[in-house]
């Protein structure tokens, strides 16, 4: 089976939106399009729609460090102590990331970042289904690429620990300071719509070269295990004992192996 999912995965076209995952990530991206259309959704409800997906892959992120099945030393000593790290470190990076949204840009200055006030914001601004489109676009994406996809056995937990923040960092400063831009200058619904447009295109590229960087990892690390089984039976004889010669007496010797 798992051979099976590699060729699947070889047979899957370069282009990030064509793939499964890539579509289902672009159909979760355009809910908020229809926000802006048709619930009048300013820049605040919908840089915080995109600071709520930044809570959702940190989620499945720790299921990813659960469900591994890489084949490391000491794995669940591993697991044990970077599952509860991650939850922390990546935890308050998203909180802080969520302060600065909900001070700086939708101006509630008395509101901390607590679940009272993040569901009061979703029911506010009528963000649920779009919260449930971006998870359910992450959810398939965890069971395509990782569970069936068998990223899960080769993926370090290394990589699982830092992973979310080369996917997440660089995409959402420039969607702040563009938000922070964009509310400052009072744009058009038309200049919302640009920003959400270009965060689509971002996401996919960064969704592709996620995994592309991952399957790369994947294969060198595979070469120097190959090698470095290769090396190791470089000082044994490639012939096999049962097509040896058999001794038959103290006074006959083994003829020499061709070497």
């Amino acid at each position: 089976m798992r051979l099976l999912g590699n060729e699947r995965r070889k047979r899957e076209p370069s282009i990030p939106w064509l793939t499964p995952s890539g579509r289902a990530l672009v159909l979760a991206n355009l809910v908020p399009i229809f926000g802006v259309l048709f619930f009048d959704w300013q820049v605040f409800p919908l840089v915080f729609l995109f600071w709520l997906e930044n809570v959702i892959i940190g989620g499945f992120n720790v299921l990813k460090m659960i469900f591994s099945r890489s084949k490391e030393p000491i794995k669940l000593f591993q697991k044990i102590f970077m599952i509860p790290f991650f939850c922390v470190h990546y935890g308050g990076f998203v909180t802080v990331h969520g302060i600065f949204v909900i001070h700086m840009i939708g101006r509630y200055g008395g509101l901390g970042i607590d679940i009272p006030t993040v569901l009061g914001i979703i029911s506010q601004y009528h963000l649920a289904y779009a919260a449930v489109f971006l998870g359910a676009s992450h959810g398939f994406s965890f069971v395509w690429n990782y569970l069936r996809g068998g990223e899960r056995d080769r993926l370090l937990m290394g990589e699982l620990m830092f992973g979310p923040y080369k996917r997440v960092v660089v995409l959402h400063i420039f969607i702040i300071f563009g938000g922070f831009l964009l509310l400052h200058i009072n744009a058009p619904p038309v200049g919302i719509l640009l920003l959400v447009l270009i965060k689509i295109v971002v996401d996919l590229f960064s969704h592709k070269r996620e995994h592309q960087q991952r399957i790369s990892s994947m294969r060198k690390r595979m070469q120097r295990f190959y090698e470095s089984r290769k090396g190791g039976r470089k000082g044994t004889s490639s012939t096999p004992k049962r097509f040896l010669p058999l001794r038959t007496g103290p006074e006959e010797q083994d003829p020499p192996l061709d070497r």
